[in-house]
């Protein structure tokens, strides 16, 4: 019975201790984008396409 609740406790440990890491890493992966942090790749906007000459008949 000990080993029951001990392997329940386990789990439920690293389960929280999983939860809270992937939360931090995303967290600060949001915020370093938000302000642009630098070290970041920058997000380039593609150039605006221009429409070929019209042709008068």
């Amino acid at each position: 019975m000990i080993v029951g609740v001990l392997t329940a406790a386990f789990t439920a440990v690293s389960s929280m201790t999983t939860a809270y890491l992937g939360i931090k890493a995303v967290s600060s992966t949001a915020k370093s984008i938000a302000l642009g942090q630098q070290g970041a790749a920058p997000a380039t906007t593609p150039p605006a396409a221009t429409p070929p000459p019209q042709r008068t008949p």
